[in-house]
């Protein structure tokens, strides 16, 4: 919904709506981006915390998280309990909340092949052929390999970090 390209697209869908400004989109841009350090920063103390839980010697969950929260930037509150509402602890997670923060690390390196037309209808079939087809049957890596032509990395993830 930030391309403009993506947005004309769906104008297909209501002709009778009104295009978005430029100046609309390009604030709603700097919103999406507005706090997106420290939002990283909370899910992966949330992706450790899950990680540090279920390892072989998993201490006290209060008390491994008062110490990782208290080493944030933020800090620990006193007398909050996250780790009580923390289902995907609790439930059959498995130490794999890291999965959130990772998917748009992929996702990222993903859209690189795109450039800048995320509409490119060639890139689009290689992505369908050849990451949506395949599932579960191949490796996630060997498909990004093969979507990519090369191995995943963090870069591009990285690089919108710095944006």
């Amino acid at each position: 919904m930030y391309d403009p390209k993506v947005l004309e697209v769906m104008r297909e869908v209501c002709a009778s709506c009104a295009p978005v400004p430029a100046a609309l989109l390009a604030q709603a841009k700097t919103a999406k981006r507005y706090g997106k350090g420290m939002a990283y920063a909370r899910q992966w103390l949330y992706a450790a915390f899950d990680l540090t839980m279920h390892g072989a010697d998993a201490p006290e969950p209060m008390a491994l998280w008062t110490r990782m929260e208290g080493a944030t930037p933020l800090g620990h509150v006193h007398g909050t309990m996250f780790p009580a509402g923390f289902s995907h602890v609790a439930a059959a997670y498995g130490a794999g909340y890291y999965g959130y923060l990772w998917s748009e690390v992929v996702a990222a390196d993903l859209r690189t092949a795109f450039g800048t037309d995320l509409l490119d209808p060639n890139v689009g079939g290689r992505y369908r052929g050849t990451i949506l087809a395949n599932g579960a049957q191949v490796l996630p890596q060997e498909l990004v390999r093969r979507f990519l032509g090369r191995d995943g990395n963090s870069q591009a993830f990285y690089a919108d970090l710095q944006r």
